[in-house]
């Protein structure tokens, strides 16, 4: 698959997912707001940005945290989309776990960077690692679908987030 295809198969997962989804869904506006950056199939990554929108902030200007946990648990399983055909997935995978630990407040409407990679991946079980960024500081985490979450958190950065996924 060229970059060109795996750029197509991450938009077509956000089209599918907002062809399907009402306008009153919590997270539809952050699903509109999202640039995909860039995707490959052969090294299974791809990387987004998005300026979350003013509607997901607290009455002190931070995005809230749920509304960040909900975008990072979609966006990582976005990468999903990168298989191959003997491995694709249904859609229809649910998060066993969702964690997420804030190290510091997003400002609303600053723009936050997602770098996802595919570590590795069967029928049944994927493992992916994430790195957020804003500005210059970044975050590594770890996600892992379909096998017991693995905590990952590191002093600097965003957030941490830890799930698993079962098919």
């Amino acid at each position: 698959m060229a970059d060109k295809q795996a750029l197509a198969a991450v938009e077509a997962f956000r089209a599918q997912y907002l062809a399907h989804t009402s306008d009153a869904n919590f997270d539809r506006k952050m699903w509109e707001h999202l640039d995909i950056i860039s995707a490959s199939a052969t090294k299974e990554t791809v990387s987004f940005a998005i300026s979350i929108p003013i509607v997901y902030s607290n009455h002190l200007g931070m995005v809230q945290g749920g509304a960040i946990a909900t975008l990072f648990d979609g966006l990582t399983s976005s990468a999903l989309a990168l298989l191959g055909p003997g491995l694709l997935w249904s859609g229809k995978e649910v998060s066993r776990s969702l964690h997420c630990k804030f190290f510091k407040p997003v400002p609303v409407e600053e723009r936050i960077d997602a770098y996802i990679s595919v570590v590795r991946a069967d029928s049944r079980t994927a493992t992916i690692l994430t790195y957020y960024a804003e500005g210059i500081l970044a975050q590594k985490l770890s996600c892992q679908i379909g096998v017991p979450h693995v905590q990952a958190a590191w002093d600097f950065g965003l957030m941490a987030l830890e799930f698993s996924v079962h098919r």
